[in-house]
């Protein structure tokens, strides 16, 4: 029996699809710059300051849609340009979830006598 339910389950399952360790090409990045996976298209890297308390150095951002990007806030842990096009080839087949806003409420005009 699965100690997750309803409909958490289905969140779970859906998050594990899109870990990066799915994606070989985007799994050998993540793992070189020692990365950890925030959500689908955000990693940190995180290393000790002084004191011994884990301080984020870079942060990775996916850039999804026709215009791939893989962003990163430090040069030192930037994507080479092999495994940039690695990534892009490998992700551009995959059909990410999308946030759905739902309509903006606006409520209906009432006349007033």
């Amino acid at each position: 029996m699965s100690l997750l339910m309803g409909p958490w389950e289905d969140l779970a399952m859906a998050e594990f699809a899109f870990h990066y360790s799915r994606f070989p090409a985007l799994k050998a990045y993540i793992d070189r710059i020692g990365a950890e996976q925030r959500h689908f298209k955000r990693f940190v890297i995180k290393e000790k300051d002084d004191s011994g308390y884990p301080r984020e150095v870079a942060t990775i951002k996916l850039r999804l849609g026709p215009e791939f990007e893989i962003e990163c806030s430090s040069q030192e842990h930037a994507p080479t340009d092999e495994e940039r096009v690695a990534i892009k080839t490998e992700l551009s087949a995959v059909e990410f979830p999308t946030a759905s806003r739902p309509a903006r409420y606006r409520p209906t005009s009432t006349s007033r006598n």
